[in-house]
């Protein structure tokens, strides 16, 4: 019978993980949405969110100027016993380069099981959001950008924040200017927004086993473009 295993990397709670997500999607934002104001969207207090975010090692990245609890009130959350005794992983990436000595063009990346499956996990969310757009909109889909998004944490678990962020550009340019944005999307935010779960579950084979990593936040957010 094969091992199946389950994580959650952000939090149990599928809206504490998509609260956290829409939080991490605000820096380096021009006009943040203020933190209570994302809390109470996702009908959580303010409390328990800043606790969540603390426990993900994030509170510097989100929280910035904003009085926090005191860290180590905070119980920080243990890695799975499953995560723990696995060795390191090669992971090779695929693309264009220059050759390497053997004429190869893959580059390999040693780390550690859990980044390993975290990052695996996040691809597969990533292009299960890329078939649902294509599958809504068509080719109209291009116009948007999917991609794994990363955050620097400071908890030991997860060893890597990572969600699934999906960009809508929005053309900034000045009136007479040549438009920044080329092939603006056709829809509204409104639409994308409407079309994205707000977490991913998505599953992870490997030797044999079965690992199932829950809450993987799906974060549209809207991209200002500049000339």
């Amino acid at each position: 019978m094969t091992a199946t295993h389950e994580l959650f990397p952000f939090h149990e709670d599928s809206d504490v993980a998509a609260a956290l997500g829409t939080l991490l999607v605000q820096r380096g934002s021009v006009d943040p949405e203020k933190f209570n104001t994302i809390a109470n969207r996702f009908n959580l207090d303010p409390n328990q969110l800043e606790v969540a975010a603390i426990q993900l090692g994030i509170e510097d990245e989100i929280l910035g100027v904003q009085k926090v609890s005191d860290d180590e009130a905070v119980i920080r959350r243990n890695s799975p016993d499953f995560l723990n005794s696995r060795e390191s992983v090669t992971r090779e990436y695929d693309g264009v380069r220059d050759s390497g000595p053997d004429g190869s063009t893959t580059r390999t990346n040693e780390m550690s099981f859990q980044s390993w499956l975290l990052v695996e996990a996040t691809k597969i969310a990533r292009e299960t959001i890329k078939r649902l757009l294509y599958d809504h909109l068509g080719d109209e889909a291009k116009a948007v950008r999917v991609s794994t998004q990363a955050a620097v944490g400071t908890a030991e678990y997860p060893e890597r924040v990572l969600w699934v962020g999906v960009s809508y550009p929005v053309d900034k340019s000045e009136p007479r200017m040549i438009p920044a944005v080329s092939n603006p999307p056709s829809f509204p935010f409104d639409r994308l927004v409407e079309l994205l779960p707000e977490t991913l579950d998505t599953t992870v084979e490997y030797q044999g086993k079965t690992f199932h990593v829950r809450n993987i936040p799906v974060v549209p957010f809207q991209e200002p473009h500049y000339h």
